[in-house]
């Protein structure tokens, strides 16, 4: 195979600027278990520090079938944060598969965050005479259900109540946003049901000390999944839906405050709708007069208040000029001078007035009982 370097507890290798440590004690192990430590080893050198940012780069290292079936085949790495400090915790056989344990620590200060310590599972699984790479979401839910309705092949735990009525809704949805924009009908998903969002880490090998609880999701639009951590939504979690559907619309330009405004308009977010995420949006404007829409668009904010700037933008974009508006808005590019240009365009508009409008129209929703939530 090729893989020579194996770390004894103390020793360390090189990993861009960060050294790989370990606690296992490789004399000790049989020598499948060595050679599979090995690969994980081998892997993590050959990242070299990105972690998150290599999640999809090809390797001789990882299961063939899966870096076939998903572009971003790390499915949990991309997760992770870039020159995080590896320290391989354990390897454990399971099976004829060994399971590799390891911590991804960051060097922050407090107030701790979800990525300062984050522990990562992977398989090592016999492909041929050699040992290779996989993700931790095959073995977890290989015990789960499956059913498909329309283009969404929906997993889930043997007692989740899966809701039919819902995932009809959701294929309905997907249909009715397809034809509104003009791209094509969903293609083929695979979409996962959990409690929560801490589940939805779990379930692909993550842990950390910081949990979420229920409120939450993931897409993956080039891996074609759906991860719902939201037992409100379920079946039927239309800002991730939005995401998948709205793909073919987004490019390299399409600007952070776009790509999850019009998902947040089109179906909320964190398991509220578009007026619950509004009227939120509005009491923050009240408790913070200096916050702006320049200053969302200049700025880093907790997501809650980008995602909600964001939608109250599209909902002003479509009442002006409809759906081609919102397209237009979604593949404009990211620097926050070129949206300001477009949204002014768009909106045929000068730019401050474009941000006094949208503080009046975001304050007027948080008097308001269902702004417009979107193309039917």
């Amino acid at each position: 195979m090729g893989v020579t370097l194996l770390l004894i507890a103390g020793a360390t290798a090189r990993v861009s600027s960060q050294p790989v440590r370990s606690r296992v004690q490789v004399a000790h192990l049989s020598r499948d278990a060595a050679r599979a430590y090995g690969t994980w080893v081998a892997y993590l050198e050959t990242r070299r520090g990105r972690i998150s940012s290599a999640a999809g780069m090809p390797s001789p290292f990882w299961s063939t079938a899966e870096q076939q079936r998903w572009p971003m085949y790390n499915l949990a790495a991309y997760y992770l944060v870039d020159e995080a400090v590896p320290e391989i915790l354990a390897i454990d056989p399971v099976g004829a598969m060994f399971r590799i344990t390891t911590a991804f620590r960051v060097t922050a200060p407090p107030p701790a965050t979800w990525y300062t310590n984050v522990t990562l599972t992977v398989y090592a699984v016999r492909e041929g005479d050699t040992w290779k790479l996989a993700n931790a979401l095959g073995p977890n839910t290989r015990t789960w259900q499956r059913t498909t309705r329309g283009p969404i092949t929906y997993v889930f735990a043997p007692k989740y109540p899966f809701d039919r009525a819902r995932a009809a809704r959701a294929v309905a949805f997907t249909d009715s946003l397809a034809r509104a924009f003009g791209v094509p009908p969903l293609a083929p998903i695979t979409y996962y049901l959990l409690p929560d969002i801490d589940a939805v880490y779990d379930v692909l090998g993550l842990a950390s000390s910081v949990k979420f609880g229920a409120g939450g999701g993931l897409a993956q639009p080039v891996n074609r999944q759906l991860f719902s951590g939201t037992p409100a939504v379920g079946e039927e979690y239309r800002h991730e839906l939005a995401h998948l559907v709205l793909a073919p619309l987004l490019t390299s330009n399409s600007s952070y405050l776009a790509s999850e405004g019009v998902p947040t308009w089109l179906g909320g977010t964190s398991g509220g709708d578009f007026p619950t995420a509004a009227r939120a949006l509005a009491a923050t404007l009240l408790a913070r007069p200096a916050l702006s829409l320049d200053s969302v668009m200049t700025r880093r904010y907790p997501n809650p208040i980008t995602y909600a700037s964001g939608a109250v933008l599209a909902a002003m974009l479509f009442e002006h000029g409809g759906t081609p508006a919102v397209k237009a808005w979604l593949q404009a590019g990211p620097a926050s001078e070129d949206t300001r240009q477009t949204l002014a365009r768009l909106l045929q508009r000068a730019w401050p007035e474009v941000v006094r409008d949208w503080r009046v129209r975001t304050l007027r929703y948080g008097t308001a009982s269902a702004p417009d939530s979107g193309p039917r």
